[in-house]
Order: structure tokens, then C-alpha cells, then sequence
């Protein structure tokens, strides 16, 4: 579950704060297998850094790529990802196109 995000990530994708604690953070991956790929990371390294991943609103669309650092830390005496990512579509775009010329 989703604990907190700040407002300029919940504005990236698409949600109101309201709505933050409806989702999955895996609900937002493209590829469902990346969550798994990332768990795994998680669970030999406690700290997963460059974790790219295509994302979208789970009932919206409209997806966009985030370059993600994951780590796991306590929170309220629990284990939580603690996740900061930023927008890297651009980057995406210039690289498809390069490769493409």
C-alpha cells in the first residue's frame, strides 16, 4: 500500500491525495513483471538505485518512464520502500530515435 506521496509525484501520475492509499505501487508498472524484478533487487540489496520502469495511471493511462531509487527503511515500526523517482521520458524518446537513425 501506498503510505504517503508528495504532491508533485501525485501529480505525474494522475492522482489526488485522496486517492493515494486506493492503489499498489506495482498497480502503476507497464510490465507486472517489473515488480517482481524489483522486489528481488530490493531483497539483495537494500538499496535498488537507475530502476527504470514505463509507469501509467492503473484506470487513466497514459504512460511515462521513471528512473527509480528504492530502499527499504522503518517506518512505524515496519519494513516500507521508501521510493523517489524522476520523469525520464524525454531521455527515452532522444534514445529511441537515435537508435532509430
Amino acid at each position: 500500500m501506498i503510505i504517503y506521496m508528495n504532491p508533485m509525484a501525485r501529480e505525474m501520475l494522475g492522482i489526488r491525495a485522496d486517492e493515494v492509499q486506493d492503489y499498489r505501487l506495482s498497480q502503476y508498472f507497464t510490465d507486472a513483471n517489473k515488480k517482481g524484478e524489483l522486489l528481488d533487487l530490493v531483497r539483495t540489496a537494500q538499496i535498488v538505485k537507475n530502476f527504470e520502469v514505463e509507469v501509467h495511471h492503473p484506470e487513466k493511462g497514459g504512460g511515462f518512464w521513471i528512473d527509480m531509487t528504492t530502499r527499504t527503511t522503518d517506518f512505524d515500526e515496519e519494513i516500507v520502500l521508501f521510493t523517489t523517482f524522476k520523469d525520464i521520458t524525454d531521455q527515452k524518446k532522444t534514445a529511441l530515435l537515435l537508435k532509430e537513425q
